[in-house]
């Protein structure tokens, strides 16, 4: 939100100085980022291409590819869970959750104390079951602890369901075993844009189908659609399904690109910071247009005050000072960008 206010000032800045611009200059704001970006086809489909674009979505310097991205999802062919219901976790797909609960039916049952594990008893004999984990952006799970994976093990471990469900349980443990893609044989590290990661975001139960989706951002080295056929092996193995999603395959941009030096020498030129372009986990509107990247304005050389959390995280912020700064980088390269030819925007 304070990227679309800096975009904002910085087009105005332009309008205003006078200067005759080569090009046009357009402020887009898409409102369909965490779920598909299905808004920009719409938009293309009655707007030209753009010659080269850049979303301020990431951080400093420039960001020249994405990993692919794969949303897709694992469910019980049949209702499986009998003595497990009200398992839920999650409230986006592309978030490790934090916490995650279900309630087990087995009265009498002693349950082994566990670190990260609440157990409260009901009045019908039956338990709530609360796990505690650390969560976070999907893109960045180093450091995160996904709730659903220690709620699982902590079933499987107490001996909880019968065989039917014991099955589905395994299947989630090798989800979120590890968040690699390594417990589902699919983990892989490609040269341009690094390793896989995959993770199980929201998880939620209907009658006894079990539904866990999935969110896997998978470099060069491996397509969707082989990610597709592993998944559904895998799953099929414990007699349940892989449901797909949409594929967004990776996106990767020369850097040696003149409209990428551009934006690298804008950058240093304000802040004085040296400046290399790189790749990225995370997914962007760049990803949806022929000639776009990601272009600030976060940077780590300015220190944030400890209340600023990073992507999805609680009392996620932007820090003022450092969108000041941003403010001028955009200015100036915009600026600069005019004076390119079409085909060099174009990366030709």
């Amino acid at each position: 939100k304070g990227a679309v206010i800096l975009s904002l000032y910085a087009a105005a800045f332009l309008a205003r100085s006078g200067r005759p611009l080569n090009y046009g200059i357009r402020v887009m704001m898409g409102c369909d980022e965490e779920c598909g970006m299905h808004d920009v086809p719409y938009y293309l489909e009655r707007n030209p291409e753009p010659i080269f674009c850049f979303t301020p979505d990431v951080d400093f310097p420039v960001s020249i590819g994405e990993k692919g991205m794969y949303a897709g999802g694992v469910f019980s062919s049949a209702p499986v869970f009998t003595s497990i219901s009200s398992f839920a976790a999650g409230n986006a797909s592309n978030s490790i959750p934090g916490r995650a609960s279900c309630v087990v039916h087995a009265p009498g049952k002693s349950f082994k104390e566990t670190k990260g594990i609440t157990v409260t008893p009901k009045e019908d004999g039956s338990f709530l079951v609360e796990a505690q984990g650390i969560g976070g952006h999907a893109a960045h799970p180093d450091g995160k602890h996904n709730a659903i994976g220690i709620l699982t093990d902590f079933l499987l471990d107490n001996g909880i369901g019968d065989a039917d469900e014991r099955q589905f349980l395994e299947l989630l443990h090798k989800i979120h075993s590890n968040a690699y893609g390594e417990g589902l044989g699919i983990a892989c590290t490609g040269k341009l844009l690094g390793q896989l990661t995959s993770i199980g975001g929201i998880i939620s139960q209907e009658g006894g189908v079990v539904r866990q989706d999935m969110n896997i951002r998978y470099p060069e080295c491996v397509s969707g659609e082989e990610l597709k056929k592993a998944l559904s092996k895998v799953a099929a193995a414990h007699n349940a399904q892989f449901g797909g999603g949409e594929i967004l395959e990776p996106f990767y941009i020369s850097p040696d690109s003149p409209a990428i030096k551009v934006l690298l020498s804008a950058y240093t030129e304000i802040t004085g910071h040296p400046a290399e372009a790189y790749t990225m986990f995370g997914g962007t509107y760049a990803r949806r247009f022929k000639n776009a990247v990601g272009f600030g304005p976060g940077d780590d050389y300015t220190p944030r005050p400890s209340f600023v959390a990073s992507d999805h995280a609680p009392n996620e912020a932007s820090y003022i000072p450092s969108l000041k700064e941003a403010l001028k980088v955009y200015i100036l390269a915009l600026w600069q960008l005019q004076d390119l030819a079409a085909e060099e925007l174009r990366g030709r």
